[in-house]
C-alpha cells in the first residue's frame, strides 16, 4: 500500500470515529431528557391524582379555596433542578387567564405578591361558569434551558 492509500483510510476511519462518538453524546444528552421528562410527567400526574382525590364534600368552593392557596398548590420536585427565574414575560402563561385564583409565570406561583420558586405549581381557572379547569405545571432546568410540561383537568357541571 502506498503512503497516499494508508492516508486515505485513516481519513475515512477518523472521520467514522468522530461521528460515532457525536452521535453517542446526542445519545446521552437525549437519555439525559428523556429522564427529566419522565420525572416531571409522574410528579405531575401524582399531583393530579391528589387533585382529584380531594374531598371537598358538598361545597366546590373549598376545592378552588384548597387549591388556590399558596401553601397547597406549589410543590417541589425530587430530580429535578428547580427553573431558573425568567427576566420578563411576554404574552399570556398557561393558567393566567381571568378567574384564575393563582396563576404561573415561569416556575414562580404568583398569587398577587412574588413568592419562592418552586417546581411545580396548580392553577384554577373558574372564568368559565360551567366548568373548572385546573393545570398542573412543572417546570425545570433543563439542559437547554427551563422546561415545562402542563397537564390539564377540567370539573364541568360544578357551580362554585
Amino acid at each position: 500500500m502506498s503512503l497516499l492509500e494508508i492516508t486515505i483510510a485513516f481519513g475515512v476511519l477518523s472521520f467514522a470515529a468522530f461521528a460515532t462518538l457525536g452521535s453517542m453524546e446526542t445519545t446521552l444528552h437525549l437519555d439525559k431528557s428523556n429522564s427529566e421528562r419522565a420525572i416531571a410527567l409522574r410528579a405531575a400526574v401524582g399531583v393530579i391524582e391528589r387533585v382529584r382525590a380531594y374531598d371537598y364534600g358538598a361545597d366546590f368552593q373549598d376545592f378552588i379555596d384548597h387549591w388556590s392557596n399558596p401553601a397547597n398548590s406549589g410543590f417541589d420536585i425530587d430530580g429535578l433542578e428547580a427553573p431558573e427565574p425568567e427576566s420578563s414575560y411576554g404574552g399570556t402563561t398557561a393558567g393566567s387567564q381571568t378567574g384564575t385564583q393563582g396563576y404561573t409565570q415561569g416556575g414562580t406561583t404568583s398569587y398577587g405578591t412574588t413568592t419562592s420558586r418552586r417546581g411545580g405549581s396548580i392553577a384554577i381557572d373558574t372564568s368559565d361558569p360551567l366548568r373548572t379547569r385546573v393545570n398542573v405545571e412543572v417546570s425545570w432546568k433543563g439542559q437547554k434551558g427551563n422546561e415545562r410540561i402542563v397537564l390539564p383537568m377540567t370539573f364541568t357541571g360544578i357551580n362554585p
